[in-house]
């Protein structure tokens, strides 16, 4: 605790630096693997990142998504092709959070003035096996922000969504119900005051590759509002 508290390497209370770097000496002295983005990834698991590229970057998905062509180039058949897809770029991350900027956290202002101001409904979501931006952290976050004259979740997140009956969930542990059926839920959820929170079990980074059938239910039922 004292290291962490303390890190000559990352500076007061690096825990999450800290244990990142354990996890990756871990994994290079014993040929194992740990991933950040799910913590129940190995080594045998396909990267979802991979894949998404890949469909971003044809040529028919983005024209259906009417992407922007890029204007530079020495040739027209240059100029006329699309943004190659990213699923990070470094410039982009370096010109939001470099030091010019000084960005504000959006917890500070930026949600609170969108829920309250301008009584826009927000809708945050978190996969439960995701160690880079856990959902800890985040409802720390939450229960420290004041929005509608409020601060935090008034009751804890503790409904179920995604309620399956019978058969199995990719990952999850089934529970007997009173009919004797198996029951397993897609996750929790609260709403409060125009914001709405899921925490998604059995999900990590991009919860959409790892749980579709419960993210195409969120996106058509919480944020289109059950609308076709």
């Amino acid at each position: 605790m004292e290291s962490i508290l303390n890190s000559t390497c990352h500076g007061p209370c690096a825990t999450f630096s800290t244990a990142a770097d354990y996890f990756e000496t871990r994994s290079n002295l014993t040929h194992d693997c740990f991933n950040l983005y799910n913590i129940k990834y190995d080594c045998g698991t396909v990267s979802p990142l991979g894949a998404l590229t890949a469909y971003l970057n044809r040529v028919d998905v983005q024209t259906s998504l009417h992407t922007p062509q890029s204007d530079t180039g020495k040739s027209s058949k240059k100029r006329n092709k699309p943004y190659p897809f990213q699923g990070c770029n470094s410039e982009i991350m370096q010109a939001l959070l470099g030091p010019a900027n000084h960005p504000t956290p959006p917890a500070y202002f930026i949600i609170p003035d969108l829920i309250s101001t301008h009584n826009i409904s927000t809708h945050i979501y978190h996969g439960k096996l995701d160690m880079l931006i856990n959902h800890i952290a985040v409802e720390l976050v939450l229960q420290n922000m004041t929005w509608n004259r409020r601060q935090g979740f008034q009751q804890r997140p503790t409904a179920s969504f995604g309620v399956r009956k019978g058969g199995s969930r990719a990952g999850s542990t089934a529970q007997p119900g009173n009919d004797g059926t198996n029951i397993s839920t897609g996750g929790i959820w609260t709403a409060e005051r125009g914001l709405t929170y899921h925490l998604f079990n059995d999900a990590g980074h991009v919860v959409p590759f790892d749980q579709p059938e419960e993210m195409f239910w969120y996106v058509k039922e919480v944020i289109l509002g059950g609308s076709e």
